[in-house]
């Protein structure tokens, strides 16, 4: 859903999509190199990585995760330009599913036949992701979001047509006229 912001908002929400988006776009051509390198067969050459059990199924399939979870960060970034609540919430989803994912990983290496695999693909397949690591983006950008309102998926309008804070539910002060004139009769 479509929701009208405030310019703080809007802008806000603008620069954490551009940052949001450079960061994923710097994961796919981070993982498009490691691809491009796997499918030219230099993995092949080396001895080590031949006798590393699972190896290059767990780097096909952590690079998959990756790409599909940079691909989901620039289509919610653009949504989230455009005013979408669902999309705040999508990124913010997305930015746990990756904490999570990253123990997950932590936690496979310690496999008895795949882990010495595992942990050798991590590091290749999954090096896209530490941009938003470094930055601190799982952190920071959900309690912006909250911050910031950007999860509220109706906001409350005053009968001027401005955005209020905090919607009126009996007490305080009445946001419209007619309200005031129902509470004075």
């Amino acid at each position: 859903m479509t929701t009208r912001r405030t310019p703080t908002q809007r802008y806000a929400s603008y620069a954490i999509a551009t940052l949001l988006i450079c960061a994923a776009l710097f994961g796919l051509l981070y993982n498009a190199g490691s691809l491009f390198v796997a499918f030219q067969g230099a993995f092949d050459e080396s001895p080590d990585i031949a006798q590393l059990p699972h190896f290059f199924t767990a780097f096909y399939v952590m690079s998959a995760i990756c790409i599909v979870c940079y691909i989901s960060i620039i289509v919610a970034s653009v949504g989230l330009c455009l005013g979408s609540a669902t999309c705040a919430r999508l990124l913010a989803m997305l930015l746990l599913f990756e904490v999570l994912y990253f123990f997950a990983i932590g936690a496979m290496w310690n496999l008895p036949n795949a882990g010495r695999g595992i942990g050798a693909a991590t590091g290749i397949a999954n090096g896209g992701l530490m941009a938003q690591f470094i930055l601190l983006m799982p952190i920071w950008i959900p309690i912006a979001f909250a911050f910031l309102g950007l999860y509220r998926q109706n906001p409350v309008f005053a009968a001027d047509g401005t955005l209020t804070s905090t919607p009126s539910l009996g007490g305080g002060e009445p946001n419209d006229a007619t309200e005031r004139r129902s509470r004075a009769i």
